[in-house]
């Protein structure tokens, strides 16, 4: 085995460790990701989108919709968790697949290894 090989396997080793041992935010911390959804849900009804702050007149989202205050939260809440959710499956589906490449690279090396000892 080649010293650039034993580096590759050893490289590939510690990738393989990282994302196995990685843990996704929605798990590893709930509550701030639960403070920020009712931040944003209760402070997005009252967006303006005005360029000028200092001449903030434009009319809010609350002000143009047909809905109350409280089901404009209901709404914003439940986007910002679907949003949350849909990240979420997309980033461990992401994940695994990168854990799925490593592996298969680590065999590679491995069979190439076992090949040109013989």
């Amino acid at each position: 085995m080649t010293p650039y090989q034993e580096n590759r396997m050893h490289v590939y080793t510690a990738q393989i460790k990282q994302q196995e041992d990685k843990i996704p935010l929605l798990k590893k911390q709930p509550l701030k990701v639960l403070g920020f959804g009712v931040l944003i849900s209760i402070t997005g009804p009252n967006y303006t989108g005005a360029y000028d702050y200092m001449d903030a007149e434009g009319e809010s989202i609350a002000d143009r919709a047909n809905m109350s205050y409280i089901s404009l939260v209901i709404f914003f809440f439940i986007g910002y968790v679907f949003f949350c959710l849909l990240g979420h499956v997309i980033f461990t589906f992401q994940d695994k697949l990168k854990l799925k490449k490593l592996k298969a690279q680590l065999k590679q090396i491995e069979d190439d290894v076992s090949g040109n000892s013989l």
